[in-house]
């Protein structure tokens, strides 16, 4: 069903674009998760790079101080995978509650909430 209006001009009557139809819950997880995976991966990410400027900075002390370089912060690969994840689980599980009670909802009424 298209919703019609009537056109300023000539008072004749055209048709709009069609009205927002209700989403399924798989694709609003789908979009949360993809929210959540990225979180994951910029966290792990920014992770890694703070524990390799930290590495630097303490190798650069230890220069100044004579003392050999050592390796402080090391992540190995399979926690950095684990962590992301561990991301994707969460955030598939803590989607679907919302999801469910979004797919449930009118999009016409869920507008005109307030």
């Amino acid at each position: 069903l298209k919703p019609r209006k009537p056109d300023a001009p000539d008072g004749s009557w055209r048709a709009r674009a069609p009205l927002p139809e209700g989403r399924d819950h798989v694709g609003v997880t789908a979009a949360g998760g993809k929210i959540y995976a990225f979180g994951g991966f910029v966290g792990v990410a920014l992770g890694w790079t703070i524990g390799r400027v930290i590495n630097l900075g303490t190798n650069v002390y230890l220069k100044r101080q004579h003392f050999p370089p050592e390796q402080i912060w090391f992540v190995p690969w399979w926690l950095v995978i684990g962590a992301i994840g561990f991301a994707i689980v969460v955030s598939l599980l803590s989607g679907l509650y919302p999801a469910s009670r979004a797919a449930r909802l009118d999009p016409v009424q869920a507008l005109r909430y307030e």
